[in-house]
């Protein structure tokens, strides 16, 4: 009869211990992370951008592994997210307004709650043609855009 007590009072422990822990750990997943090791790699931070059409290559790295199974990312330009979910962490933005802007991937779970969320980087982006601009009057050079 004793052993059965003391069995029996170190499963109560043993649960509460789990309980505990369960605890923790659903409060850490409920709240999204800034990233220890997941990160943007391109555009670095500060980066200018010059195209004419405004399109960007985003390109993120998470050195975790032991993440979620069937996780996806997603893209946020300025607060906004911009991309649908996709498994893989790049992406390809177009026509992106001229000016200054904040760029974030997130990792989200198949729930769709965000797991993990890069630190933000800045960004220009320039839309201006770096070609040669000659008037008409000045007359057509070779490969040269008339204004």
């Amino acid at each position: 009869m004793l052993y059965q007590q003391k069995l029996r009072s170190a499963l109560c422990r043993a649960c509460f211990g789990l309980v505990v822990a369960g605890m923790l750990i659903a409060s850490l997943v409920a709240t999204p992370v800034t990233a220890g090791g997941f990160r943007i790699d391109n555009p670095k931070d500060g980066a200018v951008i010059s195209d004419v059409a405004g399109n960007l290559s985003i390109d993120s790295e998470f050195e975790q592994t032991d993440l979620v199974p069937r996780m996806r990312f997603r893209a946020l330009l300025d607060g906004k997210q911009v991309t649908p979910l996709s498994y893989v962490p790049v992406f390809r933005l177009r026509d992106i307004p001229a000016g200054c802007h904040e760029l974030q991937v997130e990792i989200v779970d198949p729930d769709g709650n965000v797991i993990e969320r890069s630190d933000p980087v800045k960004f220009e982006m320039r839309r201006e043609s770096d070609a040669p601009r000659i008037s008409r009057s000045e007359g057509a050079l070779s490969g040269a855009r008339l204004a």
